[in-house]
């Protein structure tokens, strides 16, 4: 009775140095982690960077006055800001030097492009990128261009809420949304949770993929493919009512700066259909360009069925210059500011200033 009596304490005091070194041994990770978290994978470098790309943003007020100037000038003829807003179709498929290049040449307009791309992302998570870093900023790019495929920009909660939560900027003006569109659950809260405060939490599938691709040949290709063409829940099987109520929500947001909006049906290796819903939702509202099917773009060019190869992207990205309105878009964007009396009230603001 004695001996067992002694022995308590003792096993006590070995589980909680076993428990203390636990603990220990988790903080050491998530300090390294959080020092480190970019160097998991080029896509989780460029999450981080989403509000130092999106400072090379021009203002609302900004915008404003330069449209001023193009009307003063009667041409749309000086730069403007295009801002290329996607996921991964987008990071490989746009090639900015030859798409500045084939633009210069067709319109005489030399744009500066800038570019949003996060990996496996959808109108679920463009929606709260945009809102957080554009929008909500007072930034506003003359033309926003929209690269997807197949069922990327209807209805569905996000495949990745706990990017959202580290990543994407949002605050408590964004839980009304998380609550109706993303996060139904209290499993889905207690993640996204976890995933805003804690590195190791939310960067656990980086990890497990760095592992594993280490271990499998192809495993990355492999899994980036999966999770590309992977349908929400919410859209698989057969005669799904497909909605555009978060795109609308976006349109009007990305509008109200002023910004003209361009959708673009990216090519794939099998093709897919576009929407009848989704035509709708465009028609007199942005511009919607079919660039599935590109002269000269053959399978091979997107070898794992979505991803062009560079090749593929240097003649995606002239086709779009080629394609892309940027002329009339610019004169309809220039006449929106002027008719709403910022461009005017911005260029008095620089006379006065002047004299």
């Amino acid at each position: 009775m004695t001996s067992e009596t002694n022995a308590s304490p003792t096993v006590l005091r070995n589980e909680l140095k076993v428990l203390g070194a636990l603990v220990v041994m988790l903080l050491v990770v998530e300090g390294v982690l959080q020092l480190g978290e970019s160097r998991l994978s080029i896509d989780i470098q460029h999450m981080k960077s989403f509000g130092q790309i999106a400072q090379q943003l021009q203002s609302q007020d900004e915008a404003a006055s330069l449209a001023a100037e193009r009307q003063s000038a009667s041409t749309v003829q000086s730069a403007s800001q295009i801002l290329f807003l996607g996921n991964s179709m987008t990071r490989y498929g746009l090639d900015q030097e030859s798409f500045v290049r084939e633009c210069s040449l067709t319109t005489g307009i030399t744009p500066e492009v800038i570019a949003l791309h996060p990996d496996n992302s959808r109108i679920s998570e463009w929606y709260y990128l945009y809102r957080n870093f554009v929008a909500e900023q007072n930034r506003a790019p003359d033309i926003l261009v929209v690269g997807f495929a197949m069922n990327q920009l209807c209805d569905a909660p996000s495949k990745t809420p706990d990017r959202i939560a580290r990543y994407y900027g949002v605050g408590i003006d964004d839980l009304d949304t998380l609550s109706s569109e993303d996060l139904s659950n209290v499993e889905g809260w207690s993640d996204f949770a976890c995933s805003r405060y804690s590195a190791t939490y939310a960067t656990r599938q980086r990890v497990e993929r760095r592992v594993l691709s280490a271990l499998i040949p192809s495993y990355k290709e492999s899994s980036n493919l999966i999770n590309n063409q992977s349908a929400p829940k919410e859209l698989q099987g057969e005669n799904v009512e497909l909605t555009y109520r978060r795109l609308q929500d976006f349109l009007e947001m990305s509008s109200e700066g002023g910004t003209e909006v361009v959708l673009v049906a990216l090519p794939t290796q099998d093709g897919y259909d576009l929407d009848s819903g989704l035509v709708d939702v465009c028609r007199g509202k942005v511009t919607l360009i079919d660039a599935r099917i590109i002269p000269g773009v053959s399978p091979d060019m997107i070898p794992d069925g979505l991803h062009l190869t560079p090749e593929g992207a240097a003649r995606y990205s002239t086709f779009l210059a080629d394609w892309l309105p940027v002329q009339q878009l610019m004169a309809r964007h220039d006449r929106q500011l002027l008719n709403n009396g910022n461009a005017v009230r911005v260029a008095s603001e620089g006379e006065r200033a002047a004299q």
